[in-house]
């Protein structure tokens, strides 16, 4: 996981295949284990910890799914 910190848009192409995405409200910040200094964090969103990272059970998740054939 990362935080865009340019704020900046961004386009997303996908030809095939699927892309999925998980979006956190940014005052869940402190469920989500940031790493100092730095725009990541240590936890992973796709495969949870909850023992490793209890806060993250907390933090209000967003999910999304793009699906692609040609």
């Amino acid at each position: 996981m990362h935080v865009d910190s340019g704020g900046t848009n961004f386009w997303l192409y996908l030809l095939s295949g699927k892309k999925e995405w998980r979006f956190f409200d940014p005052w869940d910040k402190i469920n989500l284990y940031g790493v100092p200094t730095s725009a990541h964090f240590k936890m992973d969103a796709f495969r949870p910890d909850y023992d490793k990272f209890p806060l993250y059970a907390r933090a209000t998740q967003y999910h999304g799914k793009l699906i692609c054939c040609l």
